[in-house]
């Protein structure tokens, strides 16, 4: 999950887009895992950012909880470990009805209804898409 949230009290990572080295562009990891990496995409953020992402936490082992902040003029992501979901008991079986999407500051909401198909239970789920995904959906659906 990538998002502009700011709800971290102490991030346990910390990745930054800047110069790096001989003044060439890149990004610094800092945690308990510490690391430098010239940019993947210097000529695309969005790719470049999400590239970093992938990365980074491919050297911390584990996917990452990231959260963008805007510092003094530097993009900067925070990261805590994603919390663990355990499957529900109960499960809706059934075909998705009815689908919207909504959108904020913090990118977008999908939202789907299932009906199940043996007791008629409604059961509404939704999906956050931060401005990351969402980029990367629009690439995606225009080809580009």
């Amino acid at each position: 999950m990538r998002s502009n949230g700011s709800d971290l009290a102490s991030p346990r990572y910390t990745l930054a887009r800047g110069p790096i080295g001989a003044g060439a562009l890149g990004w610094e990891l800092a945690g308990d895992v510490v690391a430098s990496h010239r940019a993947f995409c210097p000529d695309d953020f969005d790719r470049d950012a999400e590239a970093a992402m992938d990365w980074a936490e491919g050297l911390i082992g584990a996917r990452q909880d990231w959260h963008h902040r805007l510092v003094d003029g530097v993009h900067r992501w925070e990261a805590s470990v994603l919390p663990h979901y355990d499957v529900p008991d109960v499960q809706t079986h059934g075909a998705v009805y009815r689908m919207s999407v909504q959108t904020d500051a913090r990118g977008a909401v999908l939202v789907a209804y299932t009906r199940d198909a043996e007791t008629g239970a409604v059961t509404r789920s939704l999906l956050r898409i931060d401005p990351a995904g969402v980029a990367y959906i629009r690439r995606r659906l225009t080809g580009v």
